[in-house]
Order: C-alpha cells, then sequence, then structure tokens
C-alpha cells in the first residue's frame, strides 16, 4: 500500500504524528492533535477506486487547487513546465531523472519554467499546483 499526502501549500503544519522524530534540541516535536481534527474536512468524496495496473495515462484527481495525473514510461518522457512547478512520485518501476536512480515513492521536483528529462519504465504520479 502506497500513500501519497497532496496538499496545498500553507504558512500553518498541524502535527498529527511525527515518528517520534527529535527536533534540533534532540525533544520530540511538538503535536497539534485538537488543532489538526478542527480543520480536517471530513466530507466523503465519491471518488471511484482506480486501479493503475489497468491504465497507462489518466487523469487520477482535478479540483481548483491541484491536479493529479497518471503517466505511464516506456522508454523517456520530457516534462516542462510553465508557470507553476511539477511535483513527480514514482508509483512503480525503475525511472532515473536527469541521470539519477528513483524508485517505488521517491518524488522529485520539476522546477517553474524548467524541463526534467525522465528515462526508464515506470509510472508516475504527476501533480500540478494550480495556485
Amino acid at each position: 500500500l502506497l500513500i501519497i499526502e497532496i496538499q496545498q501549500s500553507s504558512d500553518i503544519t498541524y502535527r498529527l504524528y511525527d515518528y517520534d522524530r527529535p527536533d534540533k534540541n534532540g525533544k520530540l516535536r511538538q503535536l497539534h492533535i485538537d488543532k489538526a481534527l478542527d480543520v480536517i474536512d471530513y466530507k466523503k468524496y465519491n471518488q471511484n477506486i482506480i486501479n493503475i495496473n489497468n491504465n497507462d495515462n489518466m487523469m487520477v484527481w482535478d479540483n481548483k487547487y491541484f491536479s493529479v495525473e497518471l503517466e505511464t514510461i516506456n522508454g523517456e518522457l520530457e516534462l516542462k513546465t510553465d508557470d507553476n512547478y511539477l511535483m513527480c512520485t514514482v508509483i512503480d518501476g525503475n525511472l532515473s531523472v536527469e541521470s539519477i536512480n528513483l524508485y517505488l515513492s521517491q518524488s522529485f521536483i520539476v522546477p517553474i519554467s524548467s524541463t526534467a528529462n525522465i528515462t526508464g519504465t515506470g509510472k508516475l504520479f504527476i501533480t500540478k499546483s494550480k495556485i
């Protein structure tokens, strides 16, 4: 099971859990459970379950904040950005971006007005912010 958290930019982070990671002083970082529960949107989305193994390329999610596309790569893919960045996460296979090997669950960013050359065989979730 691979879970990918996609979120809009914010100046506030509420931690529900932090894997018991210490801060720079060796103390556990503060959790914000009550505040996080207050701002979670509990509406149930009518989202169909998607079997990515049966699809090559498709729109996975699209709303006013961001879109997520599934892209299957068999050889090469050139990703170009315009006025926004792309966040890419490997969800299957072995891929390389600019000669750096990437594997399951690893992510990379394609900055604004940039190009990334991806090679290999695998699948990516490509997230584009709309704000």
